[in-house]
């Protein structure tokens, strides 16, 4: 599963496999019906509007959001993704699915891997990640990481930065702004659960 700090999961073998329970559940997943109504996922807020919640969010939504992405630019088929946020975050599925979605690539960090913030840059760097999304605490402490000498380079391939989920300062956009306004736009997306999702 795991080769050279990449995690590999062979689709093929799963839905070729010779084991009957995985024709069964194959037979069993090709019967659903997905209507824009359904449910695509029930996600709990972090409470930034005062009270932490379940946020319901359906296929109709989720598409609808995942097309705006795709429709302002903000995520292309030959983007790069670096997936930062915790699963229990609205802008984890905004990263899977919206990679998946478009075909774009996903690079995944490894277990705190978001707190190393010169590991952050590395990736960056090494697989050319041309987006990324984050809360902008993290885009604070990281891009005030990169002023420091020979560390700006990390940023030459991103051309989408994404935030939300919390205030994004002014002193915030000079910030990011001053280090990738040249080949880079910078996105509020706010909080996909409670603004579009």
């Amino acid at each position: 599963m795991f080769h050279n700090d990449i995690a590999v999961a062979d689709i093929d073998s799963v839905l070729t496999s010779k084991e009957r329970n995985a024709i069964v559940d194959i037979a069993r997943l090709s019967n659903i019906l997905v209507t824009g109504e359904d449910l695509a996922y029930i996600i709990f807020t972090s409470g930034s509007t005062g009270t932490p919640k379940a946020a319901q969010v359906r296929h109709r939504s989720l598409s609808r959001y995942m097309y705006s992405l795709v429709g302002g630019n903000i995520l292309k088929e030959k983007d790069i993704i670096m997936q930062i946020s915790r699963c229990s975050f609205d802008t984890h599925v905004q990263d899977i699915m919206g990679t998946l979605t478009t075909g774009a690539t996903l690079v995944m960090l490894h277990p705190g891997g978001i707190i190393d913030l010169r590991y952050l840059a590395d990736v960056i760097e090494k697989k050319n990640v041309t987006c990324l999304t984050s809360v902008p605490t993290i885009l604070q402490h990281y891009f005030s990481f990169l002023q420091q000498p020979n560390n700006i380079s990390a940023l030459r391939s991103l051309r989408s930065v994404c935030t939300g989920g919390e205030m994004c300062s002014v002193n915030l956009v000079n910030l990011i702004l001053s280090a990738v306004a040249h080949y880079c736009t910078l996105w509020n997306l706010y909080g996909p659960a409670e603004a579009t999702i």
